[in-house]
Formats: C-alpha cells, structure tokens, sequence
C-alpha cells in the first residue's frame, strides 16, 4: 500500500512538473519599435526571466542596442546586447530580464526595427496584458508646435515619463534631435518625406532643448504625459 501511495505520488509530481513547463511560452511582439538614428524607448516591465530582441535594419545600417536598467539608468549586462556595424537580415538575441527596463537603440539616419519577445507563464502573460491595457488611457497633452524650416525649441520636461511625437507635413527633410541641460543627446530621428513621423520617450525633466534642422518643409511637434507605469521596486511584477 505504501509502495503503491509513493508511486502514484511520485506521479503526479510529474504530471505537476510537465503541466509546470508547458506554462511557458513566447509572447511575440510584446513591444516593439520603429524608426531612425538614436531613440531611447518608454520603461517597459519584463515579467518572466528571460526576453528576446528581434532587430533588422533593411537598408543594411549600423544598429547598437543597449539594455538600461529604468531605476539607475546603467546598462545591464551584456554591456551591449546589440552591436553589429552592418545589419540586414532579422536576427535576435535572449538574454534575462531585470524588473523593469529601457532599450537604447542607435542607428544613422536609415531605418530599423526592433521587437521584443517575453517568455512567460498563463499568469504572467495575464499580468502583461493587464498592463498594456492600462497604457491605452489617454495621454495628457503638455506643449505643441508647428513650424516650417530650422527652428530651435526649449522644454520645460515635467518630472513624470513622456513622450515627444514628430511629424513631417510636407516634402523635404526634417532632422530632430533632444538634448539635456548637460548636453546629453537622447533623441534623434530623420524624416525625409511627408506624411513620416517618428516618436521618442524620455524620463529626463527640466529644460531640454528641441532642435529642428529642416528645408522649406512643415512639421509638427507634440509633447505628451504618458500614463504612470506600475511601481518598480520590491518584487518583480
């Protein structure tokens, strides 16, 4: 009797651990970006132990991709997930994930993509999902401007994450940049026909300065206040 108790035990504690495994699965595309030259994304939560960035650049352009720590700014290791001085074809890398996270990608004025896979479990996937429908609130507008040719621009940047939106109305180029009080460049972007826009998202405050190199084409700036993210210290989301 009590063979056959610690043998249907020792089954089910299998059964348990196979049922444990198959939890997990790849969530694709659980954020990802566009764009050109350098960008430093919004904070996003890593909620399982191990992600994957998928990156290309088409036009076959230099592509760095740093992973920051969102509390003290520093990367974390690897120093640089990312750093290839020509990238064409889709490629990735995994690596494991801290509680909360910033992707810092640069590149020169050609496009790249960047997309980013989370391993998780039916909990965890319900924790992310939760979130992303938390980020669909209504950002709250803080400044706009409109313009036509160079322009430069000081921003007051409010304590709190938000997020700058370009956009290109009319043929030509537009070159838009961000820079700190301290001279620190966290944003550039190149747009170089109407219609194309380009987004950035930033957790400096204080004056930043805004600069627009352009021809003779129209462009529109807005700067918005993104809804908070969830409280990062403690325990992992």
């Amino acid at each position: 009797m009590k063979r056959s108790c610690a043998w249907l035990f020792g089954l089910a504690c299998l059964a348990s651990l196979a049922l444990y495994a198959d939890d997990y699965r790849w969530i694709k595309g659980t954020f990802s970006w566009k764009g050109n030259g350098a960008m430093i994304t919004q904070v996003i939560p890593l909620y399982g132990e191990t992600y994957r960035v998928n990156y290309a650049s088409p036009q076959k352009g230099p592509l760095s991709i740093t992973v920051l720590d969102a509390e003290t700014k520093k990367p974390l290791p690897p120093k640089e997930l990312v750093k290839s001085r020509q990238v064409l074809q889709p490629s990735s890398k995994s690596s494991s994930g801290p509680q909360f996270a910033m992707l810092l990608i640069e590149g020169d004025g050609r496009p790249w993509e960047v997309r980013l896979d989370q391993c998780l479990s039916s909990v965890q996937e319900w924790r992310l999902m939760r979130f992303l429908e938390e980020q669909k609130k209504p950002a709250t507008k803080l400044a706009a401007w409109a313009g036509t040719g160079s322009e430069e621009i000081v921003f007051t940047a409010p304590a709190t994450f938000w997020k700058l939106h370009v956009v290109q109305e009319t043929e030509g180029e537009v070159v838009v940049t961000v820079v700190s009080e301290n001279a620190q460049l966290y944003y550039k972007t190149h747009l170089r026909s109407a219609g194309q826009s380009g987004e950035g998202w930033f957790s400096i405050a204080g004056p930043v300065t805004i600069s627009v190199i352009a021809s003779d084409a129209d462009w529109t700036i807005e700067a918005e206040q993104q809804p908070e993210r969830p409280e990062a210290k403690g325990r992992r989301p």
